[in-house]
């Protein structure tokens, strides 16, 4: 227990009153520590995403590039079946900087740089992007994809 001068000694209730004080106050500085370490990753992990995004969309823009030369025949004539493959090279390229594009948006949105913008999409279009990217997969693992868009 604590010494106290001799002129002032706390009764029980101020002891009891200022070691609920003290706690209290431990709390409070508890809990913004927490919020502080809570902050702190999402600014680094907005960095993080960012860096990568920029990282990952150089390569990607370069195998765009190359595969639309491939299909366009700027570097000659191709068959059929390796023109088709190109097409699926660049379709996919395409998605997959889409897709790191959307978690650079994320981030800037985690940081609060960026708006929404709602859009109207054409499900039919997704559809059959999504179709075309998978279906290399699935015919490897004999797997046949069918989709089918009502009429309205």
């Amino acid at each position: 227990m604590r010494n106290w001068p001799a002129l002032w000694r706390p009764s029980l209730r101020q002891r009891t009153k200022m070691s609920k004080c003290t706690t209290c106050s431990r709390k409070i500085s508890n809990w913004r520590n927490r919020i502080d370490r809570h902050k702190r990753p999402v600014g680094s992990k907005a960095s993080f995403w960012q860096t990568m995004s920029h990282e990952l969309r150089s390569p990607l823009n370069g195998i765009i590039g190359f595969s639309e030369l491939l299909y366009d025949g700027k570097l000659g004539p191709l068959a059929d079946r390796p023109r088709e493959f190109s097409g699926r090279v660049q379709a996919s390229s395409k998605h997959l900087l889409h897709l790191v594009n959307d978690v650079l948006d994320l981030s800037k949105v985690e940081t609060g740089r960026m708006e929404f913008r709602p859009e109207i999409i054409r499900v039919s279009e997704v559809m059959r992007e999504v179709v075309g990217i998978l279906g290399g997969l699935a015919a490897g693992k004999q797997i046949q994809i069918q989709f089918a868009v009502p009429h309205a």
